[in-house]
């Protein structure tokens, strides 16, 4: 089962959905952290994102989008 994760870049948060494993989550953490001035202006930086996760790691993470947010 895929997981949920979110990147968040200026106030906006972008989905993706895939498995990374605990071992990693980490280096992935980092390397967000590292690319979020690079993404600011980039309209859909979660697609860069997903890449640059395939190409550094291997792992295949797919970008989603939210179609609603029910409130209560």
């Amino acid at each position: 089962m895929d997981n949920l994760y979110a990147l968040a870049i200026g106030g906006r948060m972008y989905y993706c959905l895939g498995t990374i494993s605990d071992s990693l989550l980490e280096s992935v953490d980092l390397l967000a952290k590292q690319m979020k001035i690079k993404f600011h202006n980039n309209e859909n930086p979660c697609n860069d994102f997903c890449l640059l996760i395939k190409e550094k790691y291997g792992i295949v993470l797919t970008p989603i989008d939210i179609s609603h947010v029910f409130r209560n």
